[in-house]
């Protein structure tokens, strides 16, 4: 379900009606430099102020961890989701960022907003976070899709003369292996939405449906994709509010 455009102009303060923001991620030691400078393209914004920063555990060393006590307010190491998950991981502690990712409202419990930004992503402007809070404060997933003028071929077919042999494209191709080619088939003409910066209420309830789904792609599809190819289940075809926000905030 798709909502009007915002109607609203003064994007910075919008939020203050909330009582409690937190920001998310996670991150092993490869991407601990990218997720400091995440942090502090964040907090060199006033709105900021008093925004909770919470970090997903997937690989970091001991001296990471020493930066964090002192820069966010919380750090957890989760145990995977599964025992799947685990065992098709083969070692690969780092997906945790991806595919703990919705069960962030259980480590980090108790706040009335969460944003989520991959440790690769950054702050530029601030209307993009203040989409992301007023979309969430909305009960929907708030977030952007990859669809832009920048992109302009969404999947790949190949034809045998004039008919389509092989379709290829991040939707069809997982769904397709984690639940079928009925769900494959149904959400293949969407556009992706891209999982590294979300906005959802913590009384949204999409987490508990995010999580079962996850929970059941993982078992015949891919950790690593897992996440996000279920935003696009939850939402397009399950019909969980969503508040789709332009590319420009990604």
């Amino acid at each position: 379900s798709y909502s009007p455009p915002f109607p609203f102009l003064n994007f910075a303060e919008r939020h203050t009606s909330m009582t409690s923001i937190v920001i998310c991620s996670g991150s092993d030691h490869s991407y601990f430099p990218l997720l400091r400078e995440m942090i502090y393209s964040i907090k060199r914004f006033p709105q900021a102020a008093g925004f909770k920063f919470a970090v997903i555990d997937a690989g970091l060393t001991d001296e990471d961890r020493a930066w964090l006590k002192d820069n966010v307010d919380y750090i957890h190491a989760p145990d995977w989701p599964s025992k799947i998950a685990e065992k098709k991981a083969q070692g690969k502690v780092q997906l945790k960022s991806c595919v703990c990712r919705p069960w962030i409202n259980t480590y980090f419990p108790g706040h009335d907003i969460y944003i989520w930004m991959d440790a690769d992503t950054w702050l530029q402007d601030w209307e993009g976070m203040a989409l992301l809070i007023e979309g969430a404060k909305r009960e929907k997933l708030a977030i952007a899709g990859q669809v832009d003028r920048c992109y302009p071929r969404a999947a790949r077919i190949l034809f045998l003369g004039p008919l389509p042999i092989k379709v290829t494209g991040f939707y069809y191709s997982n769904a397709k292996k984690a639940f079928g080619y009925d769900v494959a088939k149904k959400l293949y003409p969407f556009h992706v939405l891209q999982a590294g910066a979300f906005g959802l209420s913590g009384t949204a309830p999409h987490w508990k449906r995010w999580q079962e789904l996850v929970l059941e792609a993982v078992k015949r599809g891919k950790v690593f994709t897992a996440e996000q190819l279920c935003l696009g289940i939850l939402c397009y075809l399950e019909g969980y509010g969503l508040e789709s926000l332009p590319a420009w905030t990604q």
